[in-house]
């Protein structure tokens, strides 16, 4: 029990090491750190954590840097399409002209989105395409600045625009199954008439075959767009990926212009993977992000991630309270049970299970064991930090 009630106060709390050792009446730090068991799970969370809150420091640095008017100083640090515009940048284009985002810097204040699209002629480029970020879709312009630095804000847009692409296949399936199905009967009343004729009888559903071939239409018009919907995505995500790709190749040292060592060991390199996830972890995901980047948004991963939730709430015999909340409120507690979750059962095996409601909180043992009313603490804390009472 004092070992659980330990790493419980460090690792659930984030009570520092020193308090804890006097509130359990050790007398040094070292003997309530041997009773702090920390999981390669713990490790890993804390690491990622950790690894994001940095890169949105080395961007707010760069952005102090080039507000200082000392770009030069960190030109080798940026990536674009347009290698040529990173060139011509220095010191005399005015700090205001840059727009700082998370995931990359516009050096013309968004006002070149008419012409960042792809060349048309000698002196004439089309605008950028609209896509996930709506018409300043700054992953797909070409002068559109980015970096090592900025690799948090690139992988946190990316997994956004994962989870609208997922969505919009899920829409295209649905309807080319309706498409299958309508085609299915329209090649079944053709059998028909086909003997109906070989017979010299009168074939009566002639109409009904004309009701289903108007269908067909209109229901190939509204995959067309729904397909096109979701080719945007598909593009938007292949130009972040490529920026990706060229920030994890400046930052391994590849380059042979680069300067850049964001990693100390000479042996060690950067690598980005894309994992399958199930639902509730992409949704996490960007929630998680958008609480770290303010580019980011959680606005479609919130209403998805709360159903699952109150669901599993539903399932261990407690009343649902998610949905009632505000967006921020179910972005905060959401969050905050993730982190239960985790703390407690340390592995994505294991928290599967209870978001499937196959497992309830009652049947984990030990120091897995979840009682409601940390659910219950969680909800009204949460409600509480943004300022609202029930």
């Amino acid at each position: 029990m004092r070992v659980s009630l330990i790493t419980a106060y460090v690792m659930e709390m984030g009570m520092p090491i020193e308090v804890v050792m006097k509130v359990v009446g050790h007398s040094s730090v070292v003997m309530s750190i041997y009773y702090c068991k920390v999981s390669n799970q713990d490790i890993r969370q804390r690491l990622e954590e950790g690894e994001k809150l940095a890169l949105k420091s080395e961007v707010e640095s760069i952005q102090k840097t080039i507000e200082q008017q000392k770009i030069e100083d960190i030109k080798n640090q940026l990536i674009g399409s347009n290698q040529e515009l990173i060139s011509a940048l220095d010191n005399s284009v005015p700090a205001g002209n840059f727009v700082f985002r998370d995931y990359g810097i516009c050096p013309y204040a968004a006002t070149k989105c008419n012409e960042g699209g792809e060349t048309i002629s000698t002196y004439l480029n089309a605008p950028v395409p609209s896509g996930y970020l709506g018409t300043q879709n700054c992953l797909r312009c070409r002068h559109f600045v980015t970096g090592p630095a900025f690799l948090g804000g690139l992988i946190a847009i990316a997994n956004e625009i994962l989870l609208q692409s997922n969505e919009q296949s899920e829409a295209c399936h649905k309807i080319q199954q309706k498409i299958n199905k309508i085609q299915e009967k329209i090649q079944d009343l053709e059998r028909q008439e086909y003997i109906a004729n070989a017979k010299g009888i009168e074939f009566s559903m002639g109409k009904e075959r004309h009701r289903l071939e108007i269908d067909l239409r209109n229901i190939e018009s509204q995959y067309e767009t729904v397909a096109m919907k979701l080719d945007m995505y598909l593009c938007d995500l292949q130009a972040c990926y490529a920026h990706i790709k060229r920030s994890q190749t400046l930052v391994n040292g590849t380059n042979d212009n680069s300067k850049l060592a964001l990693i100390t060991s000479s042996e060690a390199e950067i690598r980005i993977e894309i994992e399958e996830v199930n639902q509730y972890q992409q949704l996490q995901e960007v929630c998680e992000n958008a609480v770290i980047y303010r580019s980011c948004s959680a606005d479609n991963a919130i209403l998805p991630r709360t159903q699952i939730l109150d669901k599993m709430v539903m399932f261990n015999d407690m009343m649902p309270r998610l949905f009632t909340l505000t967006k921020e409120q179910q972005l905060e507690a959401g969050n905050q049970i993730y982190k239960l979750l985790l703390n407690r059962l340390k592995t994505w095996d294991k928290i599967q299970p209870l978001i499937d409601c196959k497992v309830k909180f009652k049947e984990l043992a030990g120091i897995e064991r979840i009682e409601p009313s940390e659910i219950d603490l969680i909800l009204t804390e949460s409600v509480k930090l943004i300022g609202y009472e029930e």
